[in-house]
């Protein structure tokens, strides 16, 4: 994101946005391409409806997407899922107020676009990464003990 109004810069799905697990790379994928859409629409302009509309249409995604993450953590039991989830709920309050800023007219659009770039960036990159390696540790084992009671 620059500081013009008028221009983004997209977040381009590519091999440091993947974790390694198909099915939540294939969310972030979905949460990558959401979040150009409302970037590209603010920067375009769009009028106050509009922006809701994209705001909510991501954050309603990302909900969704949190939803799958805090299902393979429980199921998988991540030791870290507390903190994992901690960051899912920070998120939530923060789209939340800046929703919110936006709502009473404040010219908040750049900062929300940015705050949600860059976490969506960091949060991928480091927590994300951190439980794909998890799993795909836990699938492994969990493999390996299959194919011992099967020998």
């Amino acid at each position: 994101m620059t500081d013009s109004a008028g221009s983004f810069e997209p977040l381009t799905w590519d091999d440091r946005f993947s974790v390694g697990v198909p099915e939540i790379d294939g969310e972030h994928q979905v949460l990558l391409g959401l979040y150009n859409d409302a970037a590209r629409g603010f920067a375009a302009g769009c009028d106050m409806e509009k922006k809701h509309k994209l705001l909510n249409d991501l954050e309603t995604y990302a909900f969704y997407h949190f939803g799958t993450e805090e299902a393979l953590m429980r199921i998988c039991r991540y030791p870290r899922a507390n903190e994992h989830g901690d960051e899912h709920a920070s998120f939530r309050r923060e789209v939340a107020a800046l929703k919110a800023e936006i709502d009473r007219g404040a010219e908040f659009e750049t900062h929300a676009l940015n705050f949600i770039r860059s976490w969506i960036t960091r949060h991928i990159q480091g927590s994300d990464k951190a439980l794909g390696a998890f799993l795909a540790d836990v699938s492994t084992h969990w493999t390996d003990q299959r194919q011992n009671t099967v020998d």
